[in-house]
C-alpha cells in the first residue's frame, strides 16, 4: 500500500497534468481566435486616454506592451470564452469582442430575456479594454486573493476613468457595474433563498437544473426586478467604499449588511500600486 506522502505526490502530479492540459487547450483556442482573418491586433497606445489614465493612476506599473486583439463577436462566442473580453494571464494578452453587451445577447430563456430587458445594453470596446488592462495591472502587482476581489478591484478602479467622461454614479452602475453585481446576487444563496420565500416558492424542492430553470422562467417577471434592485444597492456600496478607502482596497464581500472587516480579509496591503 503506498504511503500517504506518495499518495499526495500522485495527486499533485495528476492535478499538474490536468492543469497543463487545460492550459494547452486554452492556448489552442486563443491561437485559433488570433489567427481568424477578421481579428485585428492593436496596442494599448491605440487608446491614448486609457493609457494616460492607467499610467497616471499606477505610475510604477507598465502595461504599454500588452497586445489587444479585437475579435469577431461570433468567433469569441463559438470559442467557448465567456464574456466580452478576457485578460489571459500566462500569455499577457487581451481579447475583446468587437460587439460588447452587458449581458448574454444570445440568451433564449424567458428569465435571461427579461434580464436583458432590464440591464442589457451595448457598450463600447474601450469599456472592455480599460477593464482588462486593469487586470493586467493587478497581475503585474501580484494579483488579489480571490476572483471576486480581483473583479471588484478592476471595476472600482475604472470609476475615475468614467467620471472623467462625465458619467455619474448612476450611469456607471447602470452601464458598467451592474452585471457583476447581478452575478454576485445570483450566487448569494442566503439572498436568493429569502427572495424565493418572499415569493412563496420553496426553491429547494426543485433540485434538477431543468426543473429549477422552469421555475426561474415562470417567475421571471416577479424576481428579476428584485435581483436588479439588490444589484444596484451592492454596486452603489462598491462605489461608496471606493470613495472612502481608495484604490488599494478590495471589498470582496459586496453585501451591504456585512462589516468592513469581512472586506479587509482579502486585501494584500503589501502590494505596491
Amino acid at each position: 500500500m503506498p504511503s500517504f506522502g506518495a499518495w499526495k505526490d500522485q495527486i499533485k502530479k495528476t492535478y499538474k497534468y490536468y492543469k497543463d492540459l487545460s492550459t494547452l487547450e486554452l492556448e489552442y483556442v486563443i491561437n485559433k481566435i488570433i489567427k481568424n482573418n477578421k481579428t485585428v491586433k492593436k496596442s494599448v497606445s491605440d487608446w491614448p486616454k486609457i493609457l494616460d489614465y492607467i499610467t497616471a493612476k499606477f505610475p510604477k506599473v507598465d502595461i504599454s506592451n500588452v497586445p489587444v486583439y479585437i475579435v469577431p463577436h461570433l468567433a469569441m462566442y463559438k470559442s467557448g470564452i465567456n464574456g466580452n473580453g478576457c485578460y489571459v494571464t500566462h500569455l499577457d494578452i487581451i481579447l475583446v469582442s468587437d460587439k460588447v453587451y452587458t449581458v448574454n445577447a444570445e440568451s433564449k430563456t424567458v428569465f435571461n430575456k427579461i434580464v436583458n430587458k432590464c440591464i442589457g445594453i451595448e457598450l463600447n470596446v474601450e469599456d472592455i479594454v480599460v477593464h482588462e488592462l486593469l487586470h493586467a495591472v493587478s497581475n503585474r502587482t501580484g494579483g488579489l486573493k480571490s476572483s471576486k476581489a480581483e473583479e471588484e478591484f478592476v471595476y472600482t478602479n475604472c470609476i475615475p476613468f468614467y467620471k472623467s467622461k462625465g458619467m455619474t454614479d448612476k450611469n456607471i452602475i447602470d452601464t458598467i457595474i451592474i452585471p457583476f453585481c447581478f452575478n454576485d446576487v445570483m450566487v448569494d444563496s442566503d439572498f436568493i433563498s429569502k427572495m424565493w420565500n418572499n415569493v412563496g416558492v420553496n426553491i429547494d424542492e426543485h433540485v434538477l437544473k431543468a426543473d429549477r430553470n422552469k421555475v426561474y422562467n415562470k417567475y421571471a417577471e416577479q424576481i428579476v426586478p428584485i435581483i436588479v434592485e439588490e444589484s444596484r444597492i451592492r454596486a452603489q456600496n462598491m462605489i461608496d467604499l471606493y470613495y472612502k478607502y481608495g484604490q488599494n482596497m478590495a471589498h470582496c464581500n459586496l453585501n451591504p449588511k456585512s462589516g468592513i472587516d469581512a472586506r479587509l480579509d482579502t486585501i494584500d496591503f503589501g502590494t505596491e500600486l
